[in-house]
């Protein structure tokens, strides 16, 4: 990184530490965890694990159409990027079902890791850009009310996206 590359990204910290960092820890935390492992599968499932605590409420059925329909409808852009992603996903948490529920995690392999990564890490930062925004709106909101809004938006997203035949139905 050249001076001016490191100078954003320290502005960039500051900008989202103190109460948006703390809003969002526990899946920062979890990414965290994932980016320790040494184990590629261990690390695939952290990140797995970190996607559902932002963007699923607790013990939700279906996670792996929902978890794919919601982070294609936040990260696409175009159509075809968003059937993209969604494909991805639903490859990806087969994957971790694999190697997590049969102990096969031979489909994950270290550039498939980073790319989920990559994608856990956009997730995110557009996660704790809200925290912010929604923390400057009101001082007193928790993590569950922001979580709460986050999914409620993407619900509309992902339904709208159904509608015109982007998503599967």
């Amino acid at each position: 990184m050249n001076e001016a590359e490191i100078t954003l990204c320290n502005q960039w910290l500051n900008d989202y530490c103190n109460v948006p960092y703390a809003l969002l820890k526990d899946s920062i935390d979890e990414f965290s965890w994932g980016l320790e492992q040494i184990d590629i599968p261990t690390g695939f499932e952290q990140y797995t694990t970190t996607l559902e605590m932002t963007l699923l409420p607790q013990n939700q059925p279906g996670k792996k159409q929902m978890l794919a329909n919601r982070i294609s409808a936040l990260l696409g852009n175009t159509s075809t990027e968003i059937q993209q992603i969604h494909q991805k996903i639903l490859d990806f948490y087969r994957f971790r079902s694999e190697s997590l529920h049969e102990g096969d995690g031979s489909n994950i392999t270290d550039s498939e890791l980073h790319e989920l990564e990559n994608i856990t890490r956009v997730v995110l930062k557009k996660i704790l850009m809200r925290c912010k925004s929604e923390y400057n709106s009101n001082s007193g909101i928790t993590w569950n009310e922001i979580k709460s809004m986050v999914m409620n938006d993407l619900i509309v997203q992902v339904t709208s996206l159904k509608n015109s035949g982007i998503l599967p139905a």
